[in-house]
């Protein structure tokens, strides 16, 4: 296939520091050069090739950029020619190819070239003087095949109907309908809607404060060519402008301060999240525009704007350090824009020039540093990338600033070990101050441990405990640094309020039932003899009262309490001289107890604190020595000790006793003591409670006595046995509550 000639040029230059001007292309200075005669871009079968042609042989550098997504590729020693400036490709993935002499006098012929995808590529030559780039073009998506139908015999012909209105299509070119600047409490969404998909929309950022979004192929619809954001928002206007050639609607976002943007296309709406950035210096732009046009004389003003070839992203700021966070052992910490390198035979302080384009920072480079280096990166940040090449040769950074200082090992060694030298040598030949500190909530004693870490060899550190005061003798600089230790560590220490509710429930339940009855008969035989019958003679009391001697005694047991009895006695029965004693036990018995206690105590953060409320039981034991007494403790115990968080939340120690005197007693009369104990350690947020510890205790007993054989007779049964049943339920619950005294 035929070569196909770039189209087009474009309006804005690349370079950061630009107006509104196209970058203009300086001669290197005299030495032996490289002149580009062509550079072309063919479109194969399975790959797009970029050609570079020279009058000379071409050795390259080669990189790319994640964001904004380009290959940049460095040929050193080499002049530009006639080809100068951006010019448009349009051919998967190339959207762009922009030319500029870089470096040092211009020695340096710079191709960036705008890729619309992430596409693999692979460098080779062709012979000496030709460079060939190719790109992996995006494969087709498969296509299913036909699916066979039944084709169905026509149908009659039908009358002739009214004729029908064409489906309504979708535009060719979607129209922007409204731009709405909604502020939320933490960030702020422009949102811009349209009649229809929005095809491959562009956000980048220029100069800092403006976020320009690009829709191509779309004309605007919106009324007001600008739309005002509210005083207290990050933003301070959207401005909307329609391009014509090529077709595209620009809106351009005037922001207060550089902010973090996220994009969110849905259907027919787009939405730039707008939130605060980190605090860095101002940095160029991270992306590089489309080709821009001049708007149409009838649009709104749009700004056209002017962009840096070569972006440099904001200066990495280092992460924050958070008490809960920390670095990850042996994992260095990378956070620099992601590029991918390709060096073949490159001279290190070249590569160094290019990261230092990459990174934003100004770079120093001794003497020393020197070589060539052959690597091809993939997708690695900047920093990780500096590193490699740094190892790889023997040299060290240091950084001051925004300044990276590059030189070998051991110059930044020796270096070191002079600056430490001098600065010694300094310390010796100051003059000493003396500064008495007074010390408010922590012990000077303690602090002196700490502080005297930090004096120099001629520095002293003395305590003096009548003022809690620590005497501080060494050069002024040493002297400002324990002043300022000392402020940060002679805080208040902070207190607790522990509230423990100790919830004892208690209930029972006891039925019993019994019966007692017994009689006595006599018959008269026909001989006239008498025959008695009796179930037991009564007996009498110390009062001689008679008390009857039953034939079935089973009383109820008197685990309910006081038995409640009713009895009654029959003389005769039927005209037969029968005598007839019964007497009916029951009782029954329902009980609840509930005690609560709420012990309380205020500690220091890491104290240990105590409180308690009982008895004392003594306890007598008998031996040779004589009598002896021991006391043992019946109280309400709380013994706990807290540490507060950084997050606000409060760890404990917890040991909660609630012993009592109990029901069991010894041959001697001792009682016992019923122990009811939780011991613990606990994480609980500032003011909340949680439950420690519980316990249930549940007994259920029931027994029977009767006469064997009789006390099984259905309907008879109760006249030959008692019963008793009982139901006991204890409970034990333990709450804490801490709480966070606050300072007024």
């Amino acid at each position: 296939m035929k070569p196909i000639g770039f189209v087009g040029i474009l309006c804005a230059g690349m370079m950061a520091g630009c107006a509104m001007q196209p970058t203009q292309v300086k001669a290197p200075e005299a030495g032996p050069v490289v002149t580009v005669t062509d550079v072309s871009v063919t479109e194969l079968a399975e790959m797009t090739r970029v050609t570079l042609t020279a009058d000379g042989p071409l050795a390259y550098t080669a990189f790319k950029l994640e964001e904004p997504l380009q290959l940049i590729v460095d040929l050193p020693d080499t002049n530009l020619g006639a080809f100068a400036g951006p010019r448009e490709v349009g051919l998967d993935p190339i959207g762009a190819i922009v030319a500029e002499q870089a470096g040092e006098g211009g020695r340096i012929a710079r191709l960036s070239l705008v890729l619309s995808r992430s596409a693999e590529y692979q460098i080779h030559r062709d012979d000496e003087r030709t460079l060939l780039i190719d790109f992996a073009k995006e494969p087709p998506a498969p296509v299913e095949p036909p699916v066979a139908q039944e084709v169905e015999p026509p149908a009659p012909p039908a009358p002739p109907a009214e004729p029908q209105r064409p489906a309504a299509t979708a535009p060719s070119h979607p129209r922007v309908t409204a731009v709405r600047i909604v502020p939320k409490p933490t960030f702020v969404d422009v949102q811009i809607e349209a009649d229809g998909p929005l095809a491959q929309p562009r956000v980048f950022v220029v100069g800092g404060n403006r976020l320009v979004v690009d829709l191509p192929d779309a004309r605007s619809a919106v009324k007001s060519a600008t739309v005002k954001a509210e005083a207290n928002t990050l933003v301070r206007q959207a401005r909307i402008g329609q391009h014509r050639d090529p077709m595209k609607v620009r809106v351009v976002i005037d922001l207060k301060k550089a902010v973090k943007h996220t994009v969110d296309e849905r259907g027919k709406r787009l939405t730039v999240r707008l939130a605060r950035a980190q605090a860095a210096p101002p940095a160029p732009a991270a992306a590089t525009p489309p080709p821009v046009s001049q708007p149409a004389a009838t649009a709104p003003a749009a700004e056209s704007v002017a962009t840096p070839a070569v972006p440099a992203p904001p200066v990495p700021v280092a992460p924050v350090p958070v008490a809960s966070g920390g670095k990850t052992l042996g994992v260095e910490g990378y956070t620099g824009q992601k590029i991918s390198l390709d060096f073949q035979d490159a001279e290190v302080s070249n590569i160094l020039r290019l990261i230092a384009d990459v990174s934003g920072l100004n770079m120093v480079v001794g003497e020393e540093v020197k070589g060539k280096v052959t690597l091809k990166l993939f997708n690695v940040p900047w920093d990780q990338a500096l590193d490699i090449v740094l190892k790889s040769k023997g040299l060290g950074q240091v950084r001051e600033g925004n300044i990276i200082r590059i030189d070998a090992n051991a110059n930044i060694a020796k270096q070191q070990d002079e600056a430490a030298k001098a600065k010694e040598a300094q310390v010796k030949a100051e003059d000493l101050k003396t500064l008495i500190i007074p010390i408010n909530y922590a012990k000077a004693a303690d602090l002196a441990t700490t502080l005297k870490k930090n004096l120099s060899s001629r520095g002293d550190l003395t305590v003096n405990e009548a003022t809690n005061s620590l005497i501080a003798k060494d050069v002024p600089q040493n002297i400002a640094d324990i002043q300022q230790m000392i402020k940060l560590l002679d805080l208040p220490t902070p207190q607790v309020l522990i509230e423990t509710r100790i919830v004892q429930a208690n209930t029972n339940f006891a039925r019993d039932l019994g019966v007692q009855w017994g009689g006595t008969t006599s018959m008269t035989t026909t001989n006239q003899h008498n025959i008695n019958l009796n179930a037991g003679p009564s007996t009498g009391d110390a009062f001689n009262v008679q008390v009857p001697n039953f034939a079935v005694n089973l009383p109820a047991s008197g685990g309910a309490g006081s038995i409640g009895n009713l009895g009654f006695t029959l003389g005769r029965l039927v005209g037969t001289p029968f005598n007839l004693d019964l007497r009916l036990t029951a009782g029954e018995a329902t009980g609840e107890t509930k005690i609560i206690s709420s012990p309380r105590v205020v500690t220091l953060d890491n104290k240990e604190a105590a409180i308690q409320q009982g008895d004392s039981i003594p306890f007598e034991t008998v031996s040779d020595k004589g009598t002896q007494t021991q006391f043992v403790d019946a109280t309400l115990n709380l013994t706990v000790t807290p540490h507060i968080t950084p997050n606000g939340s409060v760890i404990m120690k917890i040991k909660a006793t609630k012993n009592a005197i109990g029901d069991f007693r010894s041959r001697l009369g001792a009682p016992s003591i019923s122990k009811r104990e939780a011991t613990t350690e606990v994480m609980v947020q500032d003011g909340e409670t949680t439950v420690i510890g519980g316990i249930f205790e549940s007994t259920k007993s029931e027994s029977e006595t009767g006469v064997p054989w009789l006390s099984k007779i259905p309907g008879l049964s109760w006249l030959f046995k008692r019963q008793s049943v009982s139901d006991q339920t204890r409970e034990l619950l333990i709450f804490i509550t801490p709480s966070i005294v606050k300072r007024t």
